[in-house]
């Protein structure tokens, strides 16, 4: 039996924690303990982004969020420095589809951005301080 996260073959840690969680007669206490270990590992994992390249992709974001992303309340730019990376990429690509989030002044900067380069852009953000 093979487990498979949504970016394919879960990582040693993870598989461990499946198979334990799957058949391991455990107190309910250490199943919590285990689901909730698989829950952050998988997100921990989840943008295998390149920070030198998202510092590069950053710079057309830099007008509205700021050198150091702290924001700009006249350009109705948020804080988006220290942001988790998965929040970022599925911010951005919210904005993308403009469906459920729109944003007219963002669009043109992200519209062509490939999934790596949501990725990388998210892994730079993620680590501003």
């Amino acid at each position: 039996l093979e487990f498979y996260s949504c970016r394919g073959p879960l990582n040693p840690l993870n598989y461990i924690l499946q198979k334990y969680l799957i058949t391991g007669d455990y107190p309910l206490k250490l199943k919590a303990f285990l689901i909730t270990s698989l829950f952050l590992t998988s997100f921990a994992s989840f943008a295998a982004g390149n920070a030198v390249n998202g510092k590069k992709l950053y710079s057309s974001c830099v007008q509205c969020h700021g050198e150091n992303g702290m924001g700009n309340v006249s350009e109705q730019a948020p804080k988006i420095a220290g942001q988790y990376d998965w929040y970022i990429i599925s911010s951005i690509e919210a904005f993308k589809v403009g469906k459920d989030r729109k944003n007219v002044k963002m669009l043109p900067y992200i519209k062509n951005l490939s999934d790596q380069d949501i990725a990388d852009l998210a892994a730079y953000v993620s680590q501003m301080k």
